[in-house]
């Protein structure tokens, strides 16, 4: 997985915020778990899937 290089710097800092001992994470293990947790609670985009096409 490509992330822009800022973006993988702080992904990179939240993982490290989120361990005990400041331990750093791969960005591509916080990525997916962030995103499952994002689409699960956008009421939009929640919305819009409910609507039949």
């Amino acid at each position: 997985m490509e992330l822009p290089a800022a973006l993988h710097r702080d992904v990179t800092d939240f993982g490290r915020l989120l361990t005990e001992g400041g331990m750093p994470v791969e960005p591509a293990k916080l990525v997916v778990p962030m995103l499952e947790r994002f689409v699960a609670i956008d009421h939009g985009f929640a919305k819009v899937r409910r609507t039949p096409p």
